[in-house]
């Protein structure tokens, strides 16, 4: 085959929880003193005069953030079993658990911070290009939403156990999606475009049943060019290249080849939303994006390029028949409070493509 399984990295968690811990109990002290001296704190204020018109502490970044802490400090969220309406795979699930999934390959793509906008008509250009007549016609379409809940990790596990759940330790003991596809035969990879260590994804990802991990150094072994993209904090491999990398997945060994569950977790649309790193055909003069709104340019340009990378993907003739689950993981997080009514705070949006030519050609 033409990728390798790579060897799994081990680190010393003790040491980084408890540094992680240190930074934790006084970043959140310097945000909410930061607020005192600025008067936007509710509680306490030096005076009424504000230097920013937003409270930082009570953002919604900060909520990501709380999660974060979470998981990294073993503050769980509760546990809960999640029903046919509840998660993105959940279809998917039900026919591989019954025997009556075709024979297909199947990709899920978890989205960072793809959310769903109160401006329907934005929501609509964001996903136009995975929409449009082109891919449509060689698949069903299904376009739905999915409560969401805490932070990215928190999403895998919605989609990958079926589990409300923050910790991976609390859930590999269950039945995980990847490893009911392996018990039928499927070769299963993950694709991620930053750090194996980041949330310990180069642990949990074998335990969850992925044969191959991709992480940032193994794509780039994979890709003629190393470029990076996203923000300063999160950069890493470009999403936008990522789809052609999935081709070689799904064509790996032709017909011949065992069929294939692919799960690709996106990186570039993570906070803070930079400018894209690649020339963007997304026009934010067409919405009500004043320049307060630039994040959200920036945001929906980042997406709108990767759903144009997915659409040439599906529409390409040259792929087997593939299933397409795509859904965002939460409700981007913004620093200014007056945007936190800006997008769904419960629901995240899902698209599942459907292929009407149902079986892989053996």
């Amino acid at each position: 085959m033409w990728y390798l399984t790579f060897k799994r990295e081990s680190v010393t968690l003790q040491r980084h929880n408890l540094q992680g811990r240190k930074v934790l109990l006084v970043v959140p002290l310097c945000l909410v003193l930061l607020d005192v001296l600025n008067g936007s704190n509710f509680v306490a204020r030096l005076s009424d005069a504000t230097y920013f018109n937003y409270n930082i502490a009570g953002s919604a970044l900060v909520k990501v953030g709380r999660d974060i802490k979470a998981s990294i400090t073993k503050r769980k969220i509760p546990q809960k079993e999640l029903g046919p309406n509840e998660y993105a795979m959940s279809g998917v699930r039900a026919d591989l658990t019954a025997g009556i999934l075709p024979l297909q390959h199947v990709v899920l793509v978890i989205v960072e911070s793809w959310g769903l906008s109160n401006d329907t008509a934005l929501n609509q250009a964001i996903v136009a290009p995975l929409t449009n007549p082109s891919p449509l016609s060689r698949y069903q379409v299904r376009r739905a939403t999915v409560p969401f809940y805490g932070a990215t990790v928190s999403a895998e596990l919605r989609e990958l156990y079926a589990r409300r759940a923050s910790d991976p330790e609390d859930v590999v003991s269950g039945t995980s999606l990847p490893a009911l596809f392996a018990a039928k035969g499927y070769e299963t990879v993950a694709l991620h475009g930053f750090m194996p260590v980041f949330f310990g994804r180069n642990e949990w990802y074998p335990q969850a049943g992925f044969r191959t991990s991709l992480f940032i150094n193994d794509i780039d072994k994979l890709q003629p060019v190393h470029e990076r993209c996203g923000s300063t904090s999160f950069r890493g491999i470009c999403d936008d290249t990522v789809p052609s990398l999935i081709k070689q997945v799904l064509v790996a060994q032709g017909a011949a080849s065992a069929p294939k569950f692919i799960y690709w977790l996106t990186l570039n649309s993570h906070y803070p939303y930079a400018s894209p790193d690649h020339p963007s055909h997304f026009a934010c003069g067409q919405f009500d994006l004043s320049s307060e709104h630039q994040d959200i340019c920036n945001l929906s340009a980042i997406l709108n390029s990767t759903f144009e990378a997915l659409g040439k993907l599906v529409s390409d003739p040259g792929i087997p028949p593939t299933r397409f689950i795509v859904v965002g993981d939460h409700n981007p997080p913004f620093l200014m409070r007056s945007k936190d009514g800006l997008y769904d705070k419960k629901s995240v949006p899902m698209i599942e493509l459907i292929p009407k030519v149902q079986e892989i050609s053996r």
